[in-house]
């Protein structure tokens, strides 16, 4: 864990692992000289980012469900945390929460077994909404106006507005939401509130669901390799090198054909993923967008943002605000009139 021990304001960024987009959004922030330090949560450490004097990270899990005292126990845990570190950089609250903590999932509803659900519902639905409620209730607690200060923007999914099959649980979790912002927004219980839809993202958590769901490949040696050398990682899941793969069987004492054949499909996916109706976005790219929306909030009011990149071509960012996204304007414009 870093510390931050100088007066500063800070912003609470989840999810900051290796080859993620919050890894990728620190880098970024911190180097266009952001104001506020930022603060990652994530239940893994990210040493690359410890370097910089204005980050701090804690380690913590951000699914409700893993905790036995339940809501309570996770809302207390994670308070506690940030009062700490609230108490070290001298700030009278948090002024920014970026949630960008989750999992990706495919495959049908049969096919998504305990842990799988609990992790869908724990992290992306629950632990977002709960993240959210324990910030506010912590600010106000030391006196700080959340309406009038504090900016919420939640990364989600261009999936929560363009639903597809084998996605029973991920659509509705994404689509969700978009509906628990609009409803924050609606009440003006936040300065700004912003849901960030993206198409799929080149991280680990795209590269974990082609190896794994879609190409059967090895639990055990993704994870390994996700844990060893960066640069492994990349070559392997990010380059589809053949060179690394077979000298990562070697060293790690994997089953050569096995791991191989997931390999070919890994990569034969991932090309055609790129290819796809919303494309896939670039980290960098989509880290500088989210920059944008944090440090020139006139030009980025509260609404629901879609990035993506039809068909491999050229990077799209739309906006809609919240009013449009009404059910009750659907109901308006519904056409046929059955009984």
């Amino acid at each position: 864990m870093s510390i931050i021990t100088r007066r500063v304001t800070p912003l609470v960024l989840t999810g900051v692992a290796p080859f993620s987009l919050g890894e990728v959004f620190v880098h970024k922030y911190l180097a266009q000289g952001g104001s506020l330090a930022v603060i990652g949560v994530d239940r893994i450490d990210n040493s690359t980012l410890e370097a910089n004097t204005m980050y701090g990270g804690i380690k913590f899990d951000l699914n409700p469900l893993a905790y036995r005292g339940g809501l309570v126990e996770f809302g207390n845990t994670l308070r506690a945390c940030l009062r700490r570190v609230l108490n070290t950089v001298q700030s009278p609250g948090i002024h920014c929460l970026i949630q960008s903590a989750g999992v990706y999932d495919f495959g049908s509803l049969l096919e998504h077994d305990p842990p799988r659900r609990a992790n869908i519902y724990g992290v992306i639905l629950l632990g977002h909404m709960e993240v959210l409620y324990n910030i506010m209730a912590l600010n106000t607690e030391l006196g700080f106006d959340n309406p009038k200060g504090l900016t919420v923007i939640d990364v989600g999914s261009t999936q929560g507005l363009h639903i597809r099959a084998r996605r029973p649980l991920y659509a509705p979790s994404k689509a969700a939401g978009i509906d628990f912002c609009n409803a924050i927004h609606m009440g003006g219980e936040v300065q700004r509130c912003i849901y960030f839809a993206p198409a799929p993202i080149d991280t680990h958590m795209l590269h974990r669901n082609h190896w794994i769901t879609k190409a059967g490949g090895s639990l055990e040696f993704f994870e390994r390799v996700f844990g060893g050398s960066r640069e492994r990682y990349r070559s392997i899941f990010i380059d589809c090198s053949e060179w690394a793969l077979l000298d990562a069987i070697s060293e790690l004492s994997f089953d050569l054909q096995e791991v191989r054949q997931s390999f070919e499909k890994y990569c034969s996916i991932r090309k055609e993923s790129f290819r796809g109706e919303f494309g896939v976005l670039d980290p960098d790219e989509c880290a500088d967008i989210l920059v944008k929306i944090v440090i020139e909030p006139s030009r980025y009011p509260s609404g629901v943002y879609v990035a993506s990149v039809p068909r491999g071509q050229r990077t799209e960012v739309k906006m809609l605000h919240f009013e449009e996204l009404s059910r009750w304007t659907v109901m308006e414009r519904a056409g046929q009139l059955i009984m």
